[in-house]
């Protein structure tokens, strides 16, 4: 299904998603910018660890390593788990159901993210999908398979 989708996606001349923008910015950001400052407001030492352990997660994102991504998906999980323990206080349930909600909506971002997956997960040499993708772009199939050759060649030597 998802060579079909490429194959689509050729077809229609469109660009496919990588590298870090969108909305995969927007949460790096977050991770880098919002949770510090949100610190400095409601100090605590969970929050500081959390917190911490997300910026390490942006870092990572920002510098398009894999560890990055899973990183994020555990913060986020983390949020989840940590909000629903905040619950149990009346007076934090607005914020415990904005971590909740926020955490399930990043993570389904991070589980089916065309450019997560295109930035941080790049096809195998060889594959269907390392085809579509520099048939994209270099839009030529001589080029394209000139390229892919040569991958699986290295990817051979590699081993």
């Amino acid at each position: 299904m998802a060579d079909v989708t490429k194959l689509q996606t050729i077809l229609e001349g469109k660009k496919e998603l990588k590298g870090v923008g969108g909305w995969l910015l927007l949460r790096i950001l977050g991770y880098l910018l919002v949770g510090p400052v949100q610190l400095l407001n409601d100090f605590s030492y969970i929050g500081l660890a959390l917190t911490a352990f997300m910026f390490a997660a942006g870092v990572y994102l920002a510098m398009s390593k894999p560890v990055g991504v899973r990183l994020a998906k555990i913060g986020e999980r983390a949020t989840i788990i940590l909000s629903f323990l905040l619950l149990l206080m009346p007076s934090t349930r607005v914020l415990a159901i904005r971590g909740i909600v926020g955490g399930i909506i990043w993570l389904a971002y991070f589980n089916t993210s065309r450019r997560v997956k295109n930035t941080y997960f790049p096809p195998e040499p060889g594959s269907p999908e390392q085809m579509a993708q520099l048939l994209l772009e270099h839009g030529s199939a001589v080029k394209a398979a000139e390229i892919m050759q040569q991958s699986i060649r290295d990817a051979e030597t590699a081993r």
